[in-house]
């Protein structure tokens, strides 16, 4: 296998032989194509081929001695679906970083198992494999163009015949899951700084027509000085510009908009897709309301009532919430994604900035707008469709009962 392009893509044309041979369709034209780049990223005068791409991101294939002689490994820091994440040693520095390793092998094993067994191979099966290199690629060039204080640095990327290692800078702290686990909820003039770094993060992000689209407590790392770093893009997307709809659900489905969850509801839906900026801001109300409560806004036990909940936006804020913070969530979690601020309009916002006073006229406007929202809430939300999402299974439910044991504050069967 002398590199990612031709071990995979010979993998898909392999399984594509196969399926002609017991009588499938022939594969369309659209597979022969040559991929498009990455619109914001790349001029439109230039058509990058996949491996292209790959090459001026990474350069050369190493061997596995040399990778072993830039980077010594370490303990693992987690795992995921298709990587596992490494605190390693830049030997050339010194320096200690992290390493997310992606094994070629097992894109591609799990088709070759079926072509041993003799089944049939669906053409699906076979774009699995092409998507999940797309989004390799889209999750390195995102990465490496980013340059924000509270982003995780990217540091470099090697490729070797069995792997592909992406170097990023290491956090010396823990994600906001684990603060919140090991400290309870947090007070808030110390949430407001917090999330005043997010926010700029993601406003950069958002300026260059970049979305995150799976913001959740364990992709944000704090030290303890409370700086933030938001780390794991690879499922974001970067489009030509900020009028593009998005029409792929994907992301952790408590965290996700209304907009993604019910996007398979209706063909219409579908059809119209939702814009990334709006949707990533659910994401931050979301864990806005658990930093300070220690719960969920909404129960996630089941797929199907986490939707009830969101289509009906029934949330119960704990007492101790100040009447600021308050009214923050309450336009930040609202069902109708064209109401919400931007992330730019929510940095200017007092309780980002640490006054803790509301300013009672913007608060009678907002919730003037507020009821005239709720009133044109689309019907669609109350669909009981089941969303085909690309949910993100790398990160574990916890229950707001085994986070009340430290936050001290819920004791709902809400979960997290």
């Amino acid at each position: 296998m002398s590199c990612l392009l031709d071990s995979l893509l010979s993998s898909c044309a392999s399984l594509f032989c196969m399926n002609e041979r017991r009588g499938s369709l022939p594969m369309s034209a659209k597979v022969h194509a040559p991929l498009s780049r990455r619109p914001a990223l790349y001029k439109k005068s230039v058509r990058l081929t996949l491996d292209d791409r790959l090459r001026a991101l990474i350069g050369s294939i190493i061997t596995e001695e040399e990778l072993a002689q830039r980077l010594t490994f370490g303990r693992v820091l987690g795992t995921g679906a298709t990587s596992t994440v490494y605190e390693a040693v830049d030997t050339a520095t010194g320096r200690r970083v992290s390493v997310k390793v992606f094994d070629k092998a097992s894109m591609v094993d799990a088709r070759r198992s079926m072509v041993a067994d003799g089944q049939y191979v669906p053409e699906k099966a076979v774009h699995r494999v092409r998507r999940r290199l797309l989004k390799l690629v889209s999750e390195l060039e995102i990465s490496k163009s980013l340059d924000h204080p509270n982003i995780v640095k990217w540091l470099g990327a090697f490729e070797t015949s069995h792997r592909i290692c992406i170097v990023h800078e290491l956090v010396e702290g823990s994600d906001l899951l684990e603060h919140l686990l090991e400290h309870g909820k947090m007070a808030e003039d110390q949430a407001a700084r917090v999330f005043r770094q997010l926010l700029s993060a993601l406003a950069y992000c958002h300026r260059r027509n970049i979305f995150h689209r799976d913001l959740k407590l364990e992709n944000v790392m704090i030290t303890r000085d409370l700086d933030v770093k938001l780390i794991d893009f690879g499922l974001s997307e970067a489009v030509a510009d900020a009028q593009q709809t998005l029409k792929t659900a994907c992301g952790t489905p408590l965290y996700c908009s209304p907009e993604i969850l019910f996007l398979h509801s209706s063909v219409e839906i579908t059809r119209r897709g939702f814009h990334g900026g709006p949707a990533d801001v659910w994401g931050v109300g979301v864990m806005i309301f658990a930093l300070l409560t220690g719960c969920a806004p909404f129960d996630d036990s089941d797929f199907e009532r986490l939707r009830r909940e969101v289509s009906r936006n029934c949330i119960k804020y704990p007492a101790h919430i100040s009447s600021q913070a308050k009214w923050l969530l309450k336009q930040v979690l609202v069902a109708d994604a064209q109401m919400r601020p931007t992330v730019t309009d929510l940095l200017s916002y007092g309780w980002f900035q640490g006054s803790m006073h509301t300013d009672l006229l913007t608060a009678a406007v907002d919730s003037h707008k507020e009821q005239t929202s709720a009133g044109r809430r689309s019907d669609s939300l109350c669909t009981e469709d089941t969303a085909e999402l690309d949910i993100d299974t790398r990160c574990g439910m916890v229950s707001c009962r085994r986070i009340s044991a430290s936050a001290g504050t819920c004791s709902s069967s809400e979960s997290l």
